[in-house]
């Protein structure tokens, strides 16, 4: 399980609550590489994700991109 909110509201900020010291995109991807990838691992959940606050798409592309990283 993520929130999306544990992404630093520069980066992400469609999310209900931005975290003004959050994760970067690359620090929470070398924390979810290896959970992902363990064996035991059978889904993932990710919440948080406001389109609403995203009217452009940009923080909503962001987040795909860096899921598709992660589970490479």
């Amino acid at each position: 399980h993520m929130d999306s909110d544990c992404i630093d509201g520069t980066l992400m900020p469609a999310v209900d609550d931005p975290s003004p010291d959050g994760f970067t995109w690359d620090e929470a991807r070398d924390l979810l590489r290896p959970v992902v990838g363990h064996e035991r691992a059978v889904g993932m959940q990710v919440t948080i994700y406001d389109p609403t606050a995203d009217p452009d798409g940009k923080a909503g592309r962001a987040l795909a991109e860096f899921l598709a990283g992660v589970l490479r």
